[in-house]
């Protein structure tokens, strides 16, 4: 169980994510046209792009080089994250 706090500091929209006991932070950008999710994880730097397809929030994530998939939905009144990371399915309660 993965835990994401989304918090607005000063104009830039936060996303800090306890993973493992370790805090994670992303920083959620608007680069050209595209949405962009650059996630500081270990030290290293993520690149994860969001995109709607169909009627569906797709997250694809670049993660060493390998894809992960993420579905984010609206279930009930809490916003889900959905990660298939390594095929193993990872929840996230965005708040």
């Amino acid at each position: 169980m993965t835990f994401a706090i989304k918090a607005h500091i000063g104009r830039t929209n936060q996303l800090l994510v306890a993973d493992g006991g370790n805090l994670t932070f992303a920083i959620k950008a608007h680069i050209g046209r595209t949405n962009q999710l650059l996630v500081a994880d270990g030290g290293n730097l993520t690149f994860a792009i969001k995109a709607h397809i169909g009627r569906t929030h797709q997250l694809l994530v670049a993660d060493g080089g390998n894809m992960t998939f993420a579905i984010k939905a609206h279930i009930g009144r809490t916003n889900q994250l959905l990660v298939a990371d390594g095929g193993n399915m990872t929840l996230a309660i965005i708040a």
